[in-house]
């Protein structure tokens, strides 16, 4: 009764704030650049709930997150993601925003919702994160390495995932793919060589003079190099290079959804008014992280690199100082201030008989009418006393 529109009435003037900010970082600049990424409510295939996280790229603010219920795209899971961006797109067109780009996992239905909307939205670029390419080459990658004669693959696996990072980072279209194909001629020990198609104008690797045996080289023709060749050069990956992101992508997204978890757990079923509100706490959170962020306020304490349980190298975690989080205290005042108000409402302001006939056709029994005994006059009262 109290928190619901405590915590809605806090979340939009929040909301309000961070839009202002994006506007005046927007102020000659045409089309917002935006990433958006989906997630369910539990693991595996049977997801009630789905939200969309939309995230400005240039301030990494969080600007919405649209949470929605299966059974709004006819109990499909995995339209709910297509459908939340939908209406996150049409909320952005509708309060006068134009969108220049957009970042998005490998989703196909993306590029196909884009093209329907072109009327609405105009014509809006349309980018893969890189994070997502990565994952994907790195995951097939390893299955490489488990065939017959593909062990070598496996000394490289960190080295070439690296490696297609920094060509997403420094290339641009086409030349992204072209920096991520020397791979194939720098594992065979060659580091310079003619120009051809797959490396572009590229006819030497990057990296300064290497001395010493290369025991890790990789020979043509062999199996192993038979099938990182085939992969590094699959199709729809050479394509989708292409389209990588400039601007980074969704881990911005993908670390809202961390947060998420602490809000919304997957373990615990939640109504759908009760996850969106803790959706809106979570954004808050988060954007107020990026706020102390973005006026220097966060400082590194100390740094930790932690063992992945399932990987050679370590992930470093950083550790930095502490925020206060005033949406918190304001939440509660609003609730404050909404419970004394309505104790300070006047007696005659309560509409007693109302309040009692709906509790009794809640309870499925005959109201009683309190004022049937107080028709009397004065005189009988005295009688009675």
């Amino acid at each position: 009764m109290w928190c619901k529109p405590a915590i809605e009435k806090v979340y939009f003037q929040h909301q309000q704030k961070v839009l202002d900010v994006v506007r005046r970082k927007y102020a000659e600049r045409e089309g917002l650049h935006i990433a958006a990424d989906g997630a369910f409510d539990s693991r595996g295939y049977s997801a009630l709930i789905g939200k969309v996280v939309m995230v400005d790229l240039e301030t990494s603010l969080i600007l919405h997150t649209e949470v929605l219920h299966r059974s709004e795209t006819n109990g499909s899971s995995s339209q709910m993601e297509v459908e939340g961006l939908r209406r996150l797109l049409r909320w952005l067109s509708s309060d006068g925003w134009s969108i220049s780009s957009i970042t998005t996992d490998r989703n196909r239905s993306f590029a196909t919702l884009l093209d329907e909307m072109k009327d609405e939205i105009g014509s809006v670029q349309h980018f893969w994160d890189g994070w997502h390419l990565v994952k994907w080459f790195g995951n097939n990658l390893r299955k490489e390495s488990k065939h017959k004669g593909c062990i070598p693959l496996s000394v490289w696996y960190e080295k070439l995932k690296t490696h297609l990072w920094n060509a997403i980072e420094v290339g641009e279209g086409e030349r992204i793919r072209h920096i991520f194909n020397t791979c194939l001629k720098h594992v065979q020990d060659v580091h310079a060589w003619r120009k051809d198609e797959l490396t572009g104008k590229i006819t030497r690797c990057g990296h300064p003079p290497l001395e010493g045996p290369r025991p890790e080289t990789i020979t043509e023709g062999t199996p192993a190099f038979d099938r990182l060749r085939q992969l590094v050069l699959n199709k729809n990956l050479q394509k989708d290079l292409a389209k990588a992101s400039p601007r980074g992508g969704t881990s911005i997204c993908e670390s809202k959804n961390a947060l998420d978890r602490l809000y919304c757990r997957k373990e615990i079923f939640y109504p759908l008014f009760t996850y969106k509100l803790y959706t809106m706490l979570s954004t808050m959170h988060f954007n107020t992280l990026r706020f102390a962020e973005m006026a220097g306020e966060r400082r590194v304490q100390r740094v930790v690199d932690v063992q992945r349980k399932y990987f050679r190298r370590t992930t470093r975690m950083v550790f930095k100082t502490p925020v206060e989080h005033l949406w918190r205290d304001q939440i509660a005042q609003v609730v404050l201030d909404a419970r004394r108000e309505q104790h300070d409402l006047p007696p005659e302001d309560v509409d007693l008989q109302r309040m009692i006939d709906a509790e009794a056709a809640f309870e499925e029994a005959e109201p009683e009418n309190v004022f049937e005994d107080t028709d009397s006059d004065d005189e009988e009262y005295e009688e009675e006393l």
